[in-house]
């Protein structure tokens, strides 16, 4: 294991960034797959939200861009595209790349559906070194011939499984044929299964599968407990849970929109505001609400798991599961997102009688038993 990313062989104006954020000692992920990248291999990582994923892709993708010649004179040419499978996804990537590359001179553009494509196209005219797309919009954009990808030398495809879920894979296969066959291809999972495989297939060439992560791993530094209570006494519970607590970031996973909008609507008649982010609200909303959310100005945050997951955010004190979901690997995603960044969390669950036989699951799967709170 490295213990600083100094051994990466990282280009000066990068290290500057990565000191800057605080960077120090590289996550397993970002030792295992950071210099393959760099080495211009095709890779499978398997990888969660979480462990660094993103940075892992990141930081040796600006540095194969920034050695290109061409990125200091005339327009600039795509070097490198990154496939995410949802808006929320996308622009947290960006965000990644406008930290890390400050220095770099580099450019990068998000573009995604559900707003009118006129700003995008504009940036797509002058050109980018570095485009974070989803899908649909990256066909859209394409077949206007606003995108360019002869220059094109990485595609990353990040959350491939999520990508496969949501319905996207003809889309994925279409993009595929439009880009140059002589390129580096990396692909991010959170799970490996045979659709991911035969995806793998199409898209990399001799791939190194690079696990950086375990489904039965759970950081030390989240506390879990359970409270055994049947669904009418649920919210009695978590109000109690908060009212002895002083959290200043609560994040609480729902099973529906309902329940979203129901649970949000109790928490505010009981003098504790809480948002809502869920796929009733408008893209701008939800941006909106996760950036109040990031920045301390909401303080409970309620989702439902598909929009949840786009949720990056290091100091969440408490991770509520208000049902027990019937896939332990969700239970372990849902909670990894507290105790992050060497930081303790809490991760609270509310199962009732016929949510016991999904509790027991996921305590096959750590392999320990969960506290209880009767």
């Amino acid at each position: 294991m490295s213990e600083n990313f100094d051994s990466f062989s990282i280009i000066e104006p990068i290290r500057r960034a990565i000191a800057q954020i605080g960077f120090k000692t590289p996550t397993p992920i970002q030792t295992l797959v950071i210099p393959l990248i760099l080495a211009n291999k095709d890779i499978i990582a398997i990888a969660e939200t979480g462990t660094g994923k993103t940075a892992a892709f990141c930081i040796p993708v600006l540095q194969q861009s920034y050695y290109k010649p061409e990125n200091r004179r005339g327009k600039r040419k795509l070097k490198a595209l990154i496939l995410a499978p949802t808006r929320e996804i996308a622009l947290q990537i960006g965000e990644h790349f406008d930290v890390i590359g400050k220095h770099t001179g580099l450019q990068n553009l998000v573009i995604y559906g559900g707003i009118k494509q006129g700003k995008q196209a504009d940036v797509l005219h002058n050109g980018v070194d570095i485009l974070i797309a989803t899908p649909g919009r990256f066909l859209d954009l394409y077949k206007q011939n606003l995108i360019p990808v002869n220059t094109l030398q990485v595609l990353v495809i990040d959350e491939a499984d999520r990508m496969l879920n949501m319905g996207f894979e003809k889309e994925v296969l279409e993009i595929l044929t439009k880009l140059p066959p002589a390129r580096q291809s990396l692909l991010f999972s959170a799970t490996m299964n045979e659709r991911i495989l035969e995806l793998s297939k199409k898209v990399l060439r001799k791939p190194i599968i690079v696990n950086g992560t375990s489904e039965k791993a759970i950081p030390v530094s989240i506390q879990q407990k359970v409270y055994l209570v049947e669904e009418i006494g649920k919210k009695d519970v978590l109000l109690s849970i908060l009212r002895k607590n002083d959290f200043k970031k609560v994040l609480i996973f729902t099973p529906t929109i309902f329940a979203t909008k129901e649970i949000t609507h109790f928490l505010k008649s009981n003098n504790h505001p809480a948002a809502e982010i869920h796929s009733d609200k408008s893209q701008n909303t939800r941006q909106n609400t996760l950036s109040d959310f990031r920045n301390n100005k909401i303080k409970i945050l309620v989702g439902t798991d598909i929009m949840a997951r786009g949720i990056d955010v290091d100091d969440i004190d408490l991770v509520v599961n208000f049902n027990i979901p019937n896939k332990p690997e969700t239970f372990i995603h849902r909670i990894g997102r507290t105790g992050r960044a060497g930081k303790i969390g809490l991760a609270i669950s509310l199962c009732g009688e016929k949510e016991l036989d999904h509790f027991k699951a996921i305590e096959l799967l750590l392999g320990e038993k969960i506290e209880v709170v009767e």
